[in-house]
């Protein structure tokens, strides 16, 4: 079965940074008395390397282009004081426990942090929010879209350099409110629950970092400012990570508020078949080709449907009907001839008992590496989806 979680995750351009908290508030070289005459020079490379902490004021300007509130601070936002170097799980348990999980610290060494760097990597952060049943969005990077998800009332993890940027030092923090009156934000960073930093300072720890920040969906909700096409890959990867029910809520809310969106749909229509709801897939996937004829993902999957509902003449035609459209070269040649192969192998098979089994649903996935969930263990109900 085709879908569309082939797409990476957003991150920064070129920042794979590893943080940890062995940080304190400021980085101070140490300097032996041999080396003094380097002071002014190396004065001078702070400043270069760091940038001016100056100029004007950084949050008023967001403030009035986003018609945001004065001042934010999100009080109940939970704090973990962190463990050495550990600043990866202390924050990623304080968005997810704000996000509604019970969830600590401990509970995710496992899943982000790695020994031999002493760190975590965003990537770790991101598949362990996924695991956990929420899911990561990676915000727009600048201040306009972090004040935003604040006044929306969601804190936002960043990823920040509290070193110089020939000797960085990655750290990661929860931003839980802004001043604009005094240009600052406040965080929940290191063993510090309330940290007031200056907007401008803030902003060149976090430059280094591509503005790198997320934040924790319960399933069915949207960020402040959403981008349709960077949500829409979010609720992918869920779907590729085994979280069905999630992607479904996540893709309807899509579906409700993108109502044009070809991607919802077809995200959608995916979960219903994982579940096994074939008739509601089925119908999801007709209304997509009424307006995209000629696509071959579409009726691929349309296929695989049509074949779990005993349909077998159905299936075979829709999909010889796909693989025409792609042509033998096609991107989607060989996921297509596969499909085939399932199709003509399970309608042989049931040729002889005498009757469909549609039990299995050994799907065609679009990239190898990207598995897909037996359908059986994802029957979604309000209940099951109400408590992740």
């Amino acid at each position: 079965m085709l879908d569309r979680s082939d797409m990476t995750d957003v991150t920064p351009t070129g920042v794979k940074a590893l943080a940890n908290s062995s940080v304190g508030d400021s980085v101070t070289p140490v300097l032996r008395p041999h080396r003094a005459l380097g002071l002014v020079a190396m004065g001078f490379w702070v400043l270069v390397l760091q940038g001016c902490v100056g100029g004007g004021p950084v949050l008023a300007p967001e403030q009035e282009a986003e018609l945001l509130p004065d001042s934010v601070e999100l009080t109940r936002t939970p704090f973990f004081p962190q463990d050495e170097y550990q600043c990866g799980p202390a924050a990623l348990a304080t968005i997810l426990v704000d996000a509604g999980l019970a969830v600590t610290p401990e509970d995710l060494v496992q899943k982000v942090y790695i020994p031999e760097r002493r760190g975590s990597l965003q990537i770790e952060m991101l598949a362990a929010t996924r695991s956990m049943g929420r899911l990561p969005y990676v915000i727009d990077p600048d201040v306009g879209a972090l004040m935003g998800e604040l006044a929306g009332g969601r804190p936002v993890l960043v990823l920040q350099n509290l070193g110089l940027r020939i000797a960085p030092l990655w750290h990661y923090a929860v931003v839980s409110g802004y001043d604009v009156g005094s240009d600052k934000f406040i965080l929940r960073s290191g063993v510090t629950e309330r940290r007031v930093m200056s907007a401008p300072k803030f902003a060149s720890t976090w430059d280094d970092s591509g503005n790198w920040g997320m934040i924790a969906l319960r399933p069915g909700e949207l960020p402040a400012n959403p981008d349709p096409a960077r949500y829409l890959q979010a609720a992918a990867r869920m779907e590729g990570a085994g979280q069905v029910c999630a992607a479904r809520l996540a893709y309807l809310i899509a579906v409700d508020t993108w109502p044009r969106n070809s991607t919802a749909r077809f995200g959608l229509a995916n979960t219903y078949y994982a579940a096994g709801e074939f008739a509601e897939a089925e119908r999801i996937y007709r209304q997509l080709l009424d307006k995209q004829p000629l696509d071959a993902a579409i009726l691929n999957n349309l296929a695989m449907v049509l074949l779990h509902q005993g349909r077998c003449q159905d299936a075979l035609e829709t999909n010889d009907h796909a693989r025409s459209i792609s042509g033998p070269g096609g991107d989607r040649s060989g996921a297509l001839e596969e499909t085939r192969d399932t199709i003509v192998t399970r309608c042989h098979e049931d040729s002889r008992t005498g009757s469909p089994d549609s039990s299995d649903s050994r799907t065609t996935p679009v990239l190898p590496d990207v598995s897909r969930p037996d359908r059986r263990e994802h029957v979604c109900d309000a209940g099951q989806v109400e408590n992740q």
